[in-house]
């Protein structure tokens, strides 16, 4: 299912048209490349964190800072608790006055 995945996605004319466009074998090796899975991984929960808990998109320098802090201390539930005690957390569910 993966080949067949990838054999589509690089037929597509956007992705033909980029330079140096990548091959079946070289997608697949990045795309299960451990580092590519941890990187896409921790950007796509921290932002998932902004949209669940913040019910809102994040500024970049926001985005930016909070995932900086998650590749520094190592530990989503950190994280998790830094946005349910926020300030803008707390006074959307009313527990900030």
């Amino acid at each position: 299912a993966k080949q067949r995945l990838i054999a589509d996605f690089i037929q597509r004319p956007e992705f033909k048209a980029r330079p140096g466009a990548l091959n079946n074998d070289q997608l697949l090796a990045l795309l299960e490349d451990p580092r590519t899975i941890r990187e896409y991984r921790e950007e796509s929960y921290v932002l998932m964190q902004f949209f669940a808990n913040l019910n809102r998109d994040p500024h970049p320098w926001e985005y930016r800072s909070r995932l900086k802090r998650l590749n520094f201390i190592g530990d989503y539930r950190q994280l998790i608790f830094d946005f349910i005690y926020s300030v803008e957390y707390r006074k959307r569910f009313g527990y900030v006055n």
